[in-house]
Order: C-alpha cells, then sequence, then structure tokens
C-alpha cells in the first residue's frame, strides 16, 4: 500500500512502509516505459499504470503498430532474492486482452506481445512457468507487466473536398 504518492509530470515517486512479519507480498516498484514524445500539461497527470489488479511490476507504452519481443529477466525466492534459472522451466505468457495485445510468434522466431492496433489498456501480460525439481515436486512461477497501446507516428492523411464553387463567372 502507497503511504507516500509525489507526482513529478510523466513520473510519480510511490514510498510505501513495510513491517518485517506482516508482509503480504513482495515489495515491488512499477516502473513505466513511454514512447519519446512531446506532451501538454494536460497530458502529464497522474493516473494508474496497472488499473484495478494492481498486478503489473512493470508496464509500458507501445505503438499500435509495434511489438515487444517478451522473456524472463530473472526468478526470485519468496523472499525476492534473485535465484538461477530452474532446469527444465516451461514458461507460457498470455494476454488479459488479445485483442488489444496478442501473444505471437514472429518472423524470427521470437515470442513478442504485439498491438493489434486497437487504441486501449493497461493489458496484464502474464506469465505462468512451472518445473519439476530433483526430489519430483512440481512448481508454479507467475509474473505480470503491462502493455498500454497508444496511437503511432502520423503516416497517413485525409483529404477533404469543400463545397463546390464557381469557378468561371456566369454570362
Amino acid at each position: 500500500m502507497a503511504l507516500l504518492r509525489i507526482p513529478f509530470g510523466d513520473a510519480t515517486f510511490v514510498a510505501g512502509l513495510e513491517i518485517l512479519g506482516l508482509r503480504r507480498g513482495p515489495a515491488h516498484a512499477i516502473r513505466h516505459y513511454g514512447i519519446p514524445r512531446d506532451t501538454t500539461a494536460e497530458e502529464r497527470t497522474a493516473r494508474s499504470p496497472v488499473g484495478p489488479t494492481g498486478k503489473a511490476f512493470n508496464t509500458m507504452d507501445i505503438q499500435a503498430d509495434k511489438e515487444v519481443p517478451l522473456s524472463v529477466s530473472g526468478y526470485t525466492d519468496e523472499a525476492g532474492n534473485p535465484v538461477g534459472t530452474p532446469a527444465g522451466v516451461v514458461e507460457t505468457f498470455t494476454s488479459a486482452d488479445p485483442s488489444i495485445v496478442s501473444i505471437v510468434t514472429a518472423d524470427d522466431g521470437l515470442l513478442v506481445a504485439r498491438a493489434t492496433g486497437t487504441l486501449g489498456g493497461p493489458v496484464v501480460i502474464h506469465l505462468d512457468a512451472t518445473y519439476t525439481d530433483t526430489d519430483g515436486v512440481e512448481h508454479h512461477i507467475t509474473g505480470d507487466d503491462s502493455l498500454t497501446v497508444v496511437a503511432g507516428n502520423a503516416e497517413r492523411a485525409t483529404v477533404a473536398f469543400g463545397a463546390p464553387r464557381e469557378s468561371t463567372p456566369d454570362v
């Protein structure tokens, strides 16, 4: 639970208090990676990057005609300490809203989160990883981040015709 929120235009500093022994889950910060663009003061208002679920550790804006490769950057134990990648781990990514962001294999063989062209989000990208340890016990690991699809760069224009008017004077 955030005890302090200080907005800084495009970023918000969030701080909280953790009482040892009463921790309900891993402490985390939400990082928001946006596309570089000029903004107005109205666009720099603080808003929740992950929606009502509060599940994501990171959130990122991608343009409607882009995709981002997916991978696991690391695993941690229950206390948040880094551990190696478990042997034989099977990782499965899913999208909370495939109509906005779909999970596909790109032409180069990489697994990607691809914007469908529909603006919206944040869309939670969920990781479910499973592995069996040396004692034969199956373990399930989860992770969540989110993507927000924003408009891309201008690439097309619409031509508009005005009302017809006389080009030669009437005699």
